[in-house]
């Protein structure tokens, strides 16, 4: 419905437990820029999706941000972007949430981002994989690659 639908582009759709939305929508883009993807989430409440809201500057920028991968429990988020400074054409991000419940500064994924484009997250139900596709193809990994981003990022929390 209207609360996450516009005229322009939403998908890729990713949900926590409890049923609030991630996805990603072009619905700011100008006729200039139609690439200009940012993530928006939406609370899924009384049988419904609340208006969304567009993530704070610690996720979305000016550039393209889009394929999101939220976990379940809503700690993490790993997403695509084309915003510079990155490794490759497109680079996977990923953000933790604070103990007050704030995304915190995203960080190249560098693990596992090359001079391709890296994009299309997802971890397994069971936590064990992170599968992504890079210029085309699916390759994955084990998902404990993801506390390597983790642990550095709660001590400075």
């Amino acid at each position: 419905g209207e609360n996450i639908n516009s005229v322009r582009n939403e998908y890729y759709i990713s949900f926590t437990e409890n049923g609030t939305m991630y996805y990603s929508s072009n619905k700011l883009a100008t006729q200039d820029k139609t690439n200009n993807f940012d993530i928006y989430t939406s609370v899924y409440k009384d049988g419904q999706f609340q208006t969304s809201v567009s993530l704070s500057d610690s996720i979305n920028t000016g550039y393209y941000e889009a394929d999101v991968f939220v976990a379940p429990d809503e700690s993490y988020l790993i997403y695509c972007s084309e915003r510079p400074g990155g490794v490759g054409q497109g680079d996977l991000f990923i953000s933790f949430k604070n103990q007050q419940g704030e995304w915190q500064a995203s960080k190249n994924f560098s693990a596992v981002n090359t001079a391709g484009y890296e994009f299309c997250p997802f971890v397994t139900a069971d936590g064990k994989y992170f599968f992504f596709s890079r210029d085309g193809d699916i390759y994955w990994v084990s998902a404990e690659v993801i506390d390597d981003y983790r642990w550095p990022l709660c001590k400075s929390s």
